[in-house]
């Protein structure tokens, strides 16, 4: 799962609401086996940052980092110097052009397809704020297209809206909605005479979550849900044979809440129950299930902030051939601010997701079981330099078969601003999968190199 560093105040991730979304039957298996995209919106040091592009998230957060600088006033008269001004809207503009060049652009153990080619990655936040009600219309994209084989990628690319209305200090009302086309590159299944090779397959996954949130003084409420409904297109193998993929398509729907405590000014606990439904138009990757997490975090301690957890999962299943999952589950996330310009951040969970491998003859795709772990670092290591990385691990085990794979990717990048409008971004990505199924290993890189413009 992918997760990134939050500046926005009111938009972090949330005490326990984080748990409601790292229980993901809603989403897939899905890792993006090119760049991550990490989005500068301000220079290093010259200007304050504008607001980050909220995750898809049930529950709000009042947990900030500790670099965001409390507002005082009318918070959209406070316009930091790097955006347009439209009515009473703040807008951030931000683009990104360039080439890049990767090994494996289908994603396949065998025959290999190497190309180059141009590489746009577009972002635009807009924010609303007057402290009562606060809006934020974002969107995202990573586009890419290789005309030596005329393909086009769309990575993690996403418009969405978020609303908060503070009713009052302690009672606050969230909505969500978001889009996101993203495409999965793990790329093997099984179509009854053996496994092969398929393209990257794309998905449409359209997100919406609300929720209410009350405190009592130290205690505090939620109540929330989510309905996250995917499309699957088709896909083929490199020899032009169609791999159907729509019996993957379904709704997710989710009903969470939240009870916590207050044990100091700076750390809480809480317990967040949460149930679930999968349906697909394949039955046999129907779900349903809940969990009970508890656990502690931190708005702030000294340099840190955060959330761990643990409880008890419970999925059942319509395939009869998959034993009901009972089993602890844990997870968390953490960030470190050793310093104003470095922020690291760690997080892991657990869900489920849905595949089109199978083993079984007439029987259509398999669920698996993901486990993930990520670590984020970002870096302004000088007025002029910024550095970024990060590690990603997960393991998928696809539940009523034989099949288990570990996805590893790493990146690193640098972005040498040439003014506070304009820089140039080197940016390398390696990704590797890692299989229980012969000859269904690969690899694949991707090197881009771009200029940052911010409008």
């Amino acid at each position: 799962m992918l997760r990134l560093r939050y500046r926005a105040a009111g938009f972090t991730p949330a005490p326990g609401g984080a748990v409601g979304q790292c229980f993901r039957v809603a989403t897939p298996p899905c890792i993006c086996a090119a760049a991550i995209v990490v989005l500068t919106f301000g220079s290093a040091r010259a200007q304050t940052p504008a607001p980050a592009i909220p995750p898809a998230q049930i529950f709000n957060s009042k947990a900030q980092p500790l670099i965001d600088t409390p507002v005082t006033g009318d918070p959209q008269l406070t316009n930091p110097g790097n955006a347009l001004r439209w009515l009473d809207w703040l807008i951030y503009p931000t683009a990104a052009t360039g080439v890049a060049y990767d090994s494996n652009v289908n994603s396949t153990p065998t025959n290999t397809i190497t190309a180059y080619g141009p590489r746009f990655q577009p972002a635009i936040i807009a924010d609303h704020n007057t402290g009562i009600q606060h809006t934020i219309i974002y969107g995202v994209g990573d586009l890419r297209y290789y005309p030596s084989v005329g393909l086009t990628q769309v990575q993690d690319t996403r418009p969405g809206m978020v609303h908060l209305w503070e009713v009052q200090r302690d009672f606050l009302v969230r909505t969500q909605g978001q889009v996101t086309r993203t495409e999965d590159p793990l790329g093997l299944t099984d179509v009854g005479t053996g496994l092969i090779p398929v393209d990257p397959v794309k998905t449409w996954r359209l997100f919406g979550s609300g929720s209410v949130e009350k405190g009592f003084g130290r205690f505090f409420t939620g109540l929330g849900g989510s309905i996250t409904r995917e499309n699957f297109e088709d896909t083929k193998t490199p020899t032009g044979m169609d791999i159907p993929e729509g019996f993957r398509d379904g709704t997710k729907s989710t009903i969470n809440a939240r009870l916590g405590y207050h044990i100091t000014p700076l750390v809480y606990t809480f317990v967040e129950p949460s149930s679930n439904w999968a349906r697909h138009n394949a039955s046999n990757l129907d779900s349903q299930g809940y969990q009970v997490v508890a656990g502690l975090g931190s708005a702030r301690i000294g340099l840190m902030n955060g959330e761990i957890y643990g409880g008890y999962w419970a999925q059942s299943f319509e395939d009869p051939t998959i034993a009901p999952l009972s089993t602890g589950v844990y997870g968390g996330r953490i960030s470190y601010f050793p310093t104003r310009f470095l922020v690291l951040t760690a997080s892991l969970d657990q869900g489920t997701a849905t595949s089109d491998f199978s083993t079984r003859t007439f029987v259509p795709g398999s669920v698996t079981k993901t486990n993930s772990a990520k670590f984020d670092a970002s870096w302004d290591w000088t007025r002029s330099i910024t550095l970024g990385g990060a590690f990603q691990y997960q393991r998928l085990d696809y539940l009523s078969t034989f099949r288990k794979d570990t996805v590893l990717r790493s990146s690193g990048n640098i972005t040498y601003w040439l003014n506070p409008r304009f820089g140039m971004k080197v940016e390398y990505t390696y990704y590797v999968l890692e299989t229980n199924v012969p000859g269904g290993n690969y690899s694949r890189s991707l090197i881009s190199v771009s200029g940052n413009t911010k409008f």
